[in-house]
């Protein structure tokens, strides 16, 4: 992990988040299904959970919206000005799929460019680990969430920005408190790791 972490392209996590994420999607190994992303922007957390399904043949399906015009959509839909949410960089697809050809992952992480609810309601593959930092308003968090469903037994989903600033907290902690069929089993800054027991 330590000589992953320099390759990786800059991004919000620090490096103990990155190295809960490879411990989280290790913990998975042998379980049937796939690993997910939502939000990926340019892959520093992608390129840790893909560079770890790839040991074991897995594939990573990262689900963003990039720069496909929808990032504007989505910023007046929860009223945020631009001074909040300012945007990405141009091109940050491109860059993400450079990023991950350059890691050796393009055969392994399939990106969806799409909304994550959208994807969300067509989906039938089972998931073995899940990864969710997409938009942090309570009211993307929450549908989010419920890719959790798709989770085989002894699956894991983790969430990042789990913290006051934003809505990831409330939708979390509403989302899992009284769900029985999971477990936190992990936490490093502002990534909190569920697995899924029964």
């Amino acid at each position: 992990m330590k000589a992953l972490l320099p390759l990786l392209p800059q991004g919000p996590y620090h490096a103990s988040e990155l190295c809960l994420l490879a411990r989280m999607v290790a913990l998975t190994k042998g379980l049937k299904g796939d690993c997910l992303e939502v939000g990926s922007l340019a892959g520093r957390s992608a390129g840790v959970i893909g560079t770890v399904a790839k040991r074991d043949g897995g594939r990573l399906y990262c689900i963003d919206i990039w720069d496909s015009g929808e990032w504007a959509t989505i910023a007046k839909e929860i009223g945020a000005g631009a001074k909040k949410y300012p945007g990405r960089p141009e091109h940050i697809y491109d860059i993400f799929k450079a990023n991950m050809e350059r890691l050796g992952l393009s055969k392994t992480v399939v990106p969806i460019v799409d909304r994550s609810e959208s994807v969300l309601n067509g989906w039938t593959r089972p998931l073995r680990f899940i990864h969710i930092d997409g938009c942090h308003e309570y009211e993307f968090v929450k549908p989010d969430i419920e890719w959790r469903n798709h989770l085989v037994r002894g699956g894991v989903i983790c969430l990042h920005d789990y913290n006051k600033k934003w809505g990831v907290k409330r939708a979390v902690d509403e989302a899992f408190v009284h769900d029985e069929r999971f477990r936190r089993i992990g936490k490093a800054r502002s990534t909190v790791a569920f697995r899924k027991e029964s």
